[in-house]
């Protein structure tokens, strides 16, 4: 009789591997630009009060106030456009009848605007409260009759106070902010969705040109 073949052993059956779930990636936020800084402006502000005839015309001709711009910018060597100045009568004085006296004081407010963007061994404003720190009642009268009498006015004043300049700076910062992403995830099955659907279209147009 023929030998039976030996049974065979089927070799065990290994399952697949279990897929491992989609990760998704990190969504993309908003990248901002950087801050943009304005250039910086330092305004310097002061006063002095001084006596004048006619206190009242003295305060309302443009050419005394340009006289007093001009005597601040001999004293800091800034631009007289960048001066801004104000004249207030501030009282009068009342003679033996009580009637006004034609002469009286009147205060002079100043403002210096100084651009502070580029550096310096020692900034302009500085410089420039210095020199006005170090103005004295007897100069500033001088200088101010000088520029009335360039200017053909025959008035005269005298300057009874100077007070200290202050300083203080502004400076705007502007921020832009600029989308590097549309905000969508960017996970694997946003994009498997994407594809499947890009085929189902091309299937269709291949379909409508064979049709044809």
């Amino acid at each position: 009789p023929p030998t039976p073949a030996p049974p065979t052993q089927a070799s065990p059956t290994q399952a697949p591997p279990t897929p491992a779930p989609p990760t998704d990636e990190p969504t993309d936020s908003p990248t901002p630009s950087p801050s943009i800084a304005t250039p910086s402006e330092t305004v310097i502000t002061g006063s002095f009060q001084m006596t004048t005839d006619s206190p009242g015309s003295f305060c309302e001709d443009p050419q005394t106030l340009s006289a007093l711009i001009g005597s601040i910018a001999d004293v800091t060597g800034h631009d007289a456009g960048s001066i801004d100045v104000m004249c207030s009568v501030v009282d009068r004085r009342l003679g033996q009848s009580g009637r006004r006296l034609a002469a009286g004081n009147v205060v002079i407010d100043y403002s210096i605007t100084v651009q502070t963007d580029e550096p310096e061994d020692t900034p302009a404003d500085v410089v420039m409260t210095s020199a006005l720190q170090d103005l004295t009642a007897e100069v500033l009268t001088e200088l101010v009759n000088t520029k009335l009498k360039e200017a053909g006015i025959t008035r005269t004043i005298t300057v009874t106070q100077v007070v200290a300049p202050s300083s203080g700076v502004a400076s705007v910062t502007i921020t832009t902010t600029e989308a590097s992403m549309e905000g969508i995830p960017q996970d694997s099955d946003a994009h498997a969705r994407c594809a499947a659907s890009l085929a189902v279209l091309l299937v269709g147009m291949a379909a409508s040109v064979f049709r044809l």
